[in-house]
């Protein structure tokens, strides 16, 4: 039996993340402060971008407080998938925690590997799965202010000409799934 953990009740993150394969294939657990450090290690992680009434993305900016990427942009939630934890329970349940929004549909896209090195801090080394959501109310957007420094939405046009002009404000891993979900939207 899976546990449930509500939505509204704020839960500690996993100190240990699911270790996979270059594949992405699942081959154990792994301490999140192992998978960041040194060269790395494979985990399994998440990027969900959300759509508002207008079909704007938003971007939320990671807060200072963050290890990897503080005052990045990224593409509205990114976390890791949890041992024990159901993948459609930890996405909504973050989307509560980071922004303070339910969701009714996820659209599950693509899937993508990366490493990208930040300073001398840390590493991620991941194998990304990218959802979509759709029709959020961007007057229901409620940022943890430990997660999220402050937020915004765009159209697809004006953040394609903000990435090209400030690609280097974005984080790494959203430039990725970014530039995947344009060519598969033609």
């Amino acid at each position: 039996m899976k546990k449930i953990v509500p939505a509204n009740v704020k839960r500690p993150a996993s100190r240990y993340l699911l270790r996979v394969n270059p594949n992405g294939r699942p081959v154990g657990i792994e301490e999140k402060e192992k998978c960041h450090a040194g060269n790395g290690i494979w985990h399994s992680a998440f990027l969900v971008m959300v759509f508002d009434e207008a079909d704007r993305l938003m971007q939320a900016q990671r807060s200072r407080a963050k290890t990897l990427w503080p005052d990045y942009w990224d593409g509205t939630v990114a976390s890791h998938f949890y041992p024990g934890e159901d993948q459609d329970m930890i996405i909504r349940r973050r989307l509560s925690e980071e922004i303070g929004v339910t969701c009714g549909s996820l659209e599950y896209l693509f899937k993508f590997s990366y490493q990208s090195r930040y300073r001398e801090v840390g590493i991620e080394k991941e194998i990304c799965h990218v959802f979509r959501a759709s029709r959020i109310r961007a007057r229901d957007v409620s940022p943890d202010a430990a997660e999220v420094a402050q937020f915004r939405f765009s159209s697809l046009r004006d953040l394609s000409q903000e990435v090209s002009k400030n690609a280097e404000v974005f984080t790494p891993w959203f430039l990725l799934a970014y530039r995947q979900y344009l060519q598969r939207i033609g």
